[in-house]
C-alpha cells in the first residue's frame, strides 16, 4: 500500500517561576520580595497581596503566592512565607549628678508589638549591666557615652546612645588660717570656689 508521513513540531510551554526562600525578619519598615521565572516572554506577574510587578515590597507577615503567566497563556506559581518581628525602640536616660553620687540609668525604650526581655548598658568607662534600670558610680567626673542595647521577646535587637555627664567636684577656699585677739576682735570671711560651672553657692 501507499505510505505517507507528515512531521509537525509541538512546542509544549512550561513556564517555572519561584518567589524566593522563606523569609523571618526584623524590620519596621519593608521587605523587598521579586519573582524569578523561567518562561517565554512577555510575562505577567499576579500576587495575592494585589501587585502586578515582578517585585513587591511589603511590610506584613503573610504567605505570598505569585502566578506568572507567559507568552502562550501558560501559567505556574510560586509560595513564600514572610514573617516580620517588630524592632524595639531603644531609649536610655539619666540625671546629671557629680563625682562620687549615683547614677541611676533608666529605660525608656517602646515596641509596638510583642515585649522587651533583654537589656544591656554599657556605660562608657568600661563596665555594664543587664538590668533594666541599672545604677551606676563613676570614678571619675567627664563625659561619658552610654549605650543601651535592649532585645525583644523575638531576639530583635536595638542600641541607642547618650552623653552623659559626671560634673566635677567645687573646690572651696575658706581663706587663709587667722587669729583673734584683743587688738583684732573681728574677722572677715571670705570664701572662695571653683568649678567649671558658672553656677554655685556657699554655705558656712
Amino acid at each position: 500500500g501507499c505510505i505517507d508521513s507528515i512531521t509537525k513540531t509541538i512546542t509544549v510551554f512550561d513556564p517555572n517561576v519561584s518567589a524566593g526562600q522563606d523569609i523571618t525578619i526584623c524590620t519596621n519598615g519593608t521587605v523587598p520580595i521579586s519573582a524569578t521565572p523561567t518562561a517565554v516572554t512577555p510575562l505577567s506577574y499576579s500576587w495575592s497581596s494585589g501587585e502586578t510587578t515582578n517585585a513587591i515590597a511589603p511590610s506584613t507577615s503573610w504567605q505570598y503566592i505569585v502566578e506568572i503567566t507567559d507568552a502562550a497563556g501558560c501559567t505556574n506559581t510560586d509560595t513564600m512565607n514572610l514573617t516580620i518581628h517588630e524592632v524595639p525602640q531603644a531609649s536610655p536616660s539619666a540625671v546629671a549628678v557629680c563625682l562620687n553620687e549615683q547614677t541611676s540609668m533608666i529605660d525608656n525604650s517602646t515596641i509596638g508589638t510583642g515585649s522587651i526581655t533583654g537589656w544591656q548598658w554599657d556605660f562608657g568607662d568600661g563596665n555594664n549591666s543587664s538590668s533594666q534600670n541599672p545604677t551606676h558610680t563613676y570614678a571619675n567626673d567627664g563625659t561619658y557615652t552610654v549605650q543601651l542595647t535592649v532585645t525583644s521577646d523575638q531576639n530583635c535587637t536595638n542600641a541607642q546612645s547618650i552623653s552623659y555627664t559626671v560634673n566635677e567636684l567645687p573646690v572651696s577656699n575658706a581663706g587663709l588660717d587667722s587669729l583673734l585677739n584683743c587688738s583684732r576682735t573681728s574677722i572677715i570671711l571670705d570664701g572662695s570656689s571653683s568649678d567649671n560651672g558658672a553656677n554655685y553657692s556657699h554655705q558656712w
